[in-house]
Order: C-alpha cells, then sequence, then structure tokens
C-alpha cells in the first residue's frame, strides 16, 4: 500500500499581480512542493536568484510512518513536515522575485 499525506494550503492574497484578491484553498503532496522547489531552481539558477531550499524527504521518517501503527507516531512526522513545507513556502513568497512567478501562483491557487 502506498500512502501519502496530503497538505491543506490556504492562501489570502490581497494586491498581487495575477492573483484575484480572496482567498485560495488547494492540497498538495510533498512532492508537489520538491516539484516546485525544482521548477523554481531550473527557472532561477542562471539568473542568480537564490530559491530557498526545500524541506528534505527523510527516510528515516518515511520508514517510520510506514513500519507503524500508531497513529501519533505518523502524525508527529506529519506536523514536522508541514512545519518544513510551511516555512519553504513563506520564504519562497516572501522573495521579491519568487513572489510574483506563474508556477508560484498556480503552485497556491490551482487545484
Amino acid at each position: 500500500m502506498n500512502a501519502y499525506i496530503v497538505y491543506k494550503l490556504i492562501t489570502k492574497s490581497e494586491g498581487v499581480p495575477g492573483i484575484s484578491d480572496k482567498v485560495h484553498e488547494v492540497w498538495r503532496r510533498f512532492s508537489d512542493f520538491l516539484g516546485l522547489h525544482d521548477k523554481l531552481f531550473e527557472k532561477y539558477i542562471s539568473k542568480g536568484v537564490i530559491v530557498p531550499a526545500a524541506p528534505e524527504k527523510s527516510i528515516a521518517a518515511m520508514t517510520k510512518t510506514k513500519t507503524t501503527s500508531d497513529p501519533a507516531t505518523s502524525r508527529e512526522v506529519a506536523v514536522r513536515r508541514a512545519r518544513q513545507l510551511e516555512r519553504f513556502i513563506r520564504r519562497v513568497v516572501q522573495h521579491p522575485k519568487l513572489r510574483v512567478d506563474c508556477d508560484v501562483r498556480d503552485f497556491l491557487t490551482l487545484e
């Protein structure tokens, strides 16, 4: 069985070019965040723009989650990862170039 966790992102956009002023709610998997990071890195590395580091995919945490039947352990891993993902997204949207990128906009607003 391939279990995975989806994370709910709620974004309130006000005065952001290309995004309507409203609250957006989307669901993303961890791999979606890694995909966004890779897109941004490829797009901006040659322009000298530093893209915030993506959260690391911890093999130990994944193994621990898949091999335990304890819901508390799975929840602990999910909460820790959610904090890392939130930190990554906050850094991206605080960056003057990345915050207006179309891939970032789509990631935060399109299901």
